[in-house]
């Protein structure tokens, strides 16, 4: 896939990720601890590299757009 839709996919593709990884930072930081790059592997499923890939690439849209990427 080339072109505008590519991006577009490559872009929520990344954010989906952000969107779980937040969910579970919430999660963690209400009991009080710090996680690292591989416990929230272990809590979402993904890859460390996909998590920090999702860091860089992901994008805060898909927080306010939930419904519409779904």
């Amino acid at each position: 896939m080339k072109g505008p839709l590519s991006v577009m996919h490559f872009e929520h593709q990344y954010s989906v990720a952000l969107y779980q990884l937040q969910t579970a930072l919430q999660v963690i930081r209400s009991a009080n601890k710090v996680p690292d790059i591989k416990q929230l592997s272990q809590l979402t499923g993904y890859s460390e590299e996909h998590i920090l890939e999702s860091m860089e690439f992901g994008t805060s849209s898909y927080l306010q757009h939930k419904s519409s990427f779904q």
